[in-house]
């Protein structure tokens, strides 16, 4: 009983002491979190032969995934594409753009790139070899993000492949 008490009770006594009510009391809080904050299913748009799209590239090269979408000049996204990586940054960006490129020209249209931005672990050499627009620090490209959406944004949490970021906002 001491043994238990010394490895588990006691660590358990104090977590239960310093931490504090948990997110949600009950299953209808939760539900009703969950429909205020569920975003609605993507539908990616249908694309025509000859037509002309232009767009943004957004590419997250990741520790352990790559991520990217085409971003209309609407602010829309028209294609996202994921994939976990291959051990080669460079690799991954080039793959994950194909993707991109071919959910818009499968359909006979045209896709005109506007501009290329990169974030994650590899955006440094990445905006090197691909000659991108910018390079941006994950929390800051999702701040943007968040207070392009809202307006009384105050915590920006990151939950990565291989650590945790947290931005802590005030006033904006």
């Amino acid at each position: 009983q001491l043994e238990n008490y010394i490895l588990v009770d006691r660590e358990k006594e104090r977590i239960e002491e310093s931490a504090g009510d948990g997110l949600v009391k009950s299953e209808k809080e939760m539900h009703d979190f969950l429909d205020a904050y569920t975003p609605p299913a993507y539908e990616p748009p249908v694309f025509h032969k000859g037509q002309q799209v232009k767009a943004y590239i957004g590419l997250d090269a990741g520790s352990t995934s790559t991520k990217g979408v085409l971003l209309g000049t609407d602010k829309k996204v028209i294609a996202k594409a994921y994939l976990l990586s291959k051990g080669n940054p460079i690799e991954d960006a080039k793959d994950l753009i194909a993707r991109l490129a071919d959910d818009v020209t499968k359909s006979g249209a045209e896709l005109e790139i506007l501009g290329l931005t990169t974030t994650g672990y590899a955006k440094d050499i990445l905006k090197e070899v691909l000659c991108a627009d910018g390079a941006i620090v994950e929390t800051v490209a999702h701040t943007a993000a968040a207070l392009h959406y809202y307006d009384d944004i105050d915590v920006i949490c990151d939950v990565g492949g291989q650590d945790i970021k947290i931005m802590m906002l005030k006033d904006g």
